[in-house]
């Protein structure tokens, strides 16, 4: 994403106060993205992505 990446826009989406529950989807899998990723609350999710880890995100947050 040019400007941002997903953990900047992660933070200007809360920071609307109209979203709660989020997820990172990557395939940056360094230990130091998934500790940002996780400070802030965001579930983290790698690429390549299956179904399994999409309803198991879906069911902690329904």
């Amino acid at each position: 994403m040019p400007g941002m990446d997903g953990i900047e826009l992660s933070d200007a989406l809360v920071a609307t106060g109209k979203v709660r529950n989020m997820a990172l989807l990557t395939a940056n899998v360094q230990d130091a993205v998934r500790e940002r990723a996780l400070k802030r609350g965001l579930t983290f999710l790698n690429k390549p992505i299956t179904e399994e880890p999409i309803c198991g995100f879906l069911k902690t947050i329904l």
